[in-house]
């Protein structure tokens, strides 16, 4: 499958020339030739600044709370207590929501509705579990 992107007026015609150009080898190839748009914005760099607020926000909570990350100790079997930091929060909580609501592995391909889809999707699970975690970063 390849990607075209349109990112300004001026790639329309290099567009269209690259669609006629696929389309016209595929039928010749006896094959059938699809296109799907869409329109998905990414993520802006200020969602991005807010997702890391956020994730160290919620790892403060969560130690706060008492819910430290179970860690296998690399030298025994032992479980080891870590306390949450932001990379954790967005590596073993917010990512894997992301993936499982998205099909998103990257926090770099989310869309601008995304991380408050995943957001509200956290807040929920963990206030079923009586702990209360903050509210989406705002510049508002």
């Amino acid at each position: 499958m390849q990607l075209i992107e349109i990112k300004d007026y001026s790639d329309i015609t290099t567009v269209v020339n690259a669609i006629d150009y696929s389309a016209t080898q595929a039928v010749k190839a006896g094959l059938t030739f699809y296109i799907t748009t869409t329109t998905d914005k990414k993520a802006t760099q200020a969602q991005r600044g807010s997702l890391h607020v956020w994730c160290e926000q919620v790892g403060q909570v969560l130690n706060d709370a008492g819910l430290p990350m179970m860690k296998k100790a690399l030298f025994s079997d032992d479980m080891i207590e870590v306390d949450w930091n932001l990379l954790l929060v967005k590596e073993q909580i917010y990512k894997p929501m992301l993936n499982s609501l998205t099909g998103k592995t990257s926090t770099e391909k989310q869309t601008t509705v995304d991380p408050s889809t995943v957001a509200d999707h956290l807040v929920r699970y963990f206030s079923n579990k009586g702990v209360v975690l903050p509210r989406w970063p705002s510049n508002k």
